[in-house]
Protein backbone atom coordinates (compact mmCIF):
# COMPACT_ATOMS: atom_id res chain seq x y z
CA UNK A 1 0.00 0.00 0.00
CA UNK A 2 2.43 2.23 0.77
CA UNK A 3 4.46 2.03 -2.46
CA UNK A 4 1.25 2.34 -4.65
CA UNK A 5 0.64 5.66 -2.82
CA UNK A 6 3.95 7.02 -3.31
CA UNK A 7 4.05 6.30 -6.98
CA UNK A 8 0.34 7.97 -7.45
CA UNK A 9 2.16 10.58 -5.62
CA UNK A 10 5.20 10.75 -7.67
CA UNK A 11 2.83 10.54 -10.63
CA UNK A 12 1.11 13.95 -9.39
CA UNK A 13 4.19 16.01 -8.70
CA UNK A 14 5.27 14.91 -12.29
CA UNK A 15 1.52 16.22 -13.73
CA UNK A 16 1.92 19.48 -11.44
CA UNK A 17 5.67 19.95 -12.64
CA UNK A 18 4.55 19.68 -16.69
CA UNK A 19 1.73 21.60 -15.73
CA UNK A 20 3.91 24.29 -14.59
CA UNK A 21 6.20 24.68 -17.36
CA UNK A 22 3.74 24.38 -20.24
CA UNK A 23 1.66 27.55 -18.55
CA UNK A 24 4.96 29.19 -18.31
CA UNK A 25 5.56 29.19 -21.69
CA UNK A 26 2.32 30.30 -22.74
CA UNK A 27 2.26 33.70 -20.55
CA UNK A 28 5.91 34.68 -21.28
CA UNK A 29 5.54 38.27 -21.09
CA UNK A 30 5.36 39.75 -25.13
CA UNK A 31 8.77 41.93 -26.10
CA UNK A 32 8.71 44.65 -28.47
CA UNK A 33 10.46 44.29 -31.84
CA UNK A 34 12.98 46.98 -31.09
CA UNK A 35 13.78 45.42 -27.22
CA UNK A 36 13.91 41.86 -28.87
CA UNK A 37 16.60 43.23 -31.38
CA UNK A 38 19.12 44.01 -29.09
CA UNK A 39 20.24 40.49 -28.38
CA UNK A 40 22.83 40.96 -25.40
CA UNK A 41 19.54 43.09 -23.45
CA UNK A 42 17.28 40.14 -24.27
CA UNK A 43 19.48 37.51 -23.05
CA UNK A 44 21.16 38.82 -20.04
CA UNK A 45 18.37 41.18 -18.43
CA UNK A 46 14.53 40.07 -19.69
CA UNK A 47 13.48 41.55 -16.58
CA UNK A 48 14.68 45.10 -17.99
CA UNK A 49 13.63 44.31 -21.53
CA UNK A 50 10.07 43.52 -20.18
CA UNK A 51 9.85 47.01 -18.88
CA UNK A 52 11.50 48.91 -21.77
CA UNK A 53 8.87 47.12 -23.58
CA UNK A 54 6.44 48.90 -21.66
CA UNK A 55 7.98 52.40 -22.59
CA UNK A 56 8.05 51.39 -26.30
CA UNK A 57 4.29 52.27 -26.42
CA UNK A 58 5.24 55.62 -25.52
CA UNK A 59 5.16 56.54 -29.31
CA UNK A 60 8.37 58.33 -29.38
CA UNK A 61 10.73 56.06 -31.71
CA UNK A 62 13.64 58.07 -31.60
CA UNK A 63 13.80 58.73 -28.11
CA UNK A 64 13.26 54.93 -27.56
CA UNK A 65 16.09 53.84 -29.70
CA UNK A 66 18.19 56.22 -28.10
CA UNK A 67 17.48 54.91 -24.92
CA UNK A 68 18.13 51.83 -26.29
CA UNK A 69 21.34 52.57 -27.19
CA UNK A 70 22.17 53.53 -23.78
CA UNK A 71 20.79 50.52 -21.81
CA UNK A 72 23.09 48.24 -24.19
CA UNK A 73 26.14 50.40 -23.28
CA UNK A 74 25.07 49.13 -19.40
CA UNK A 75 24.68 45.47 -20.04
CA UNK A 76 27.77 45.64 -22.63
CA UNK A 77 29.95 47.53 -19.46
CA UNK A 78 28.29 44.74 -16.88
CA UNK A 79 29.35 42.08 -19.07
CA UNK A 80 33.45 43.70 -19.50
CA UNK A 81 33.87 44.11 -15.85
CA UNK A 82 36.88 46.54 -15.97
CA UNK A 83 38.03 48.78 -13.18
CA UNK A 84 35.78 51.56 -14.35
CA UNK A 85 32.80 49.68 -15.44
CA UNK A 86 31.25 50.49 -12.31
CA UNK A 87 31.28 54.49 -12.83
CA UNK A 88 29.66 54.38 -16.19
CA UNK A 89 26.73 51.75 -15.31
CA UNK A 90 26.12 54.35 -12.05
CA UNK A 91 26.47 57.34 -14.85
CA UNK A 92 24.80 55.27 -17.61
CA UNK A 93 21.71 54.65 -15.43
CA UNK A 94 21.01 57.82 -14.30
CA UNK A 95 21.15 59.34 -18.21
CA UNK A 96 18.64 56.24 -18.35
CA UNK A 97 16.51 57.70 -15.74
CA UNK A 98 16.25 61.00 -17.06
CA UNK A 99 15.54 60.31 -20.77
CA UNK A 100 12.97 57.69 -19.39
CA UNK A 101 10.97 60.92 -17.16
CA UNK A 102 11.59 63.03 -20.15
CA UNK A 103 10.00 60.28 -22.86
CA UNK A 104 7.04 60.22 -20.11
CA UNK A 105 6.30 63.96 -19.76
CA UNK A 106 6.48 64.56 -23.73
CA UNK A 107 3.55 61.58 -23.77
CA UNK A 108 1.77 63.70 -20.67
CA UNK A 109 0.65 65.66 -23.72
CA UNK A 110 -0.76 63.43 -26.07
CA UNK A 111 -4.84 62.46 -24.69
CA UNK A 112 -3.86 58.97 -26.30
CA UNK A 113 -1.06 58.44 -24.15
CA UNK A 114 -1.65 60.21 -21.03
CA UNK A 115 -3.25 57.12 -18.80
CA UNK A 116 -0.07 54.71 -20.18
CA UNK A 117 2.69 57.51 -19.70
CA UNK A 118 1.19 58.21 -16.42
CA UNK A 119 1.43 54.38 -15.60
CA UNK A 120 5.02 54.36 -16.92
CA UNK A 121 6.21 57.10 -14.44
CA UNK A 122 4.79 55.76 -11.74
CA UNK A 123 5.43 51.97 -12.22
CA UNK A 124 7.52 51.72 -14.72
CA UNK A 125 10.14 54.21 -14.03
CA UNK A 126 10.70 53.07 -10.42
CA UNK A 127 11.22 48.75 -11.19
CA UNK A 128 13.56 50.15 -14.34
CA UNK A 129 15.61 52.05 -11.81
CA UNK A 130 15.46 48.87 -9.17
CA UNK A 131 16.65 46.40 -12.29
CA UNK A 132 19.56 48.93 -12.86
CA UNK A 133 20.25 49.10 -9.01
CA UNK A 134 20.35 45.21 -8.84
CA UNK A 135 22.50 45.41 -12.24
CA UNK A 136 25.30 47.27 -10.63
CA UNK A 137 25.33 45.49 -7.25
CA UNK A 138 25.63 42.31 -9.14
CA UNK A 139 28.65 43.80 -11.16
CA UNK A 140 29.84 45.02 -7.84
CA UNK A 141 29.16 41.69 -5.81
CA UNK A 142 31.54 39.65 -9.18
CA UNK A 143 33.99 41.82 -8.57
CA UNK A 144 34.75 40.84 -5.34
CA UNK A 145 35.08 37.50 -6.08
Amino acid sequence: MGVQQYIVQTVALGGLGAAFYAAKALFQPEIDARVGARRMLAAREPNLAVLLTQLCRLGDDAGMEALLDVVDRIVEHDRCGDAASQWYIARLSADVAARTRGMCRAAVRDPALFAHSSYCSDEVLPQIDQQLMNLLHNHLLRRLR
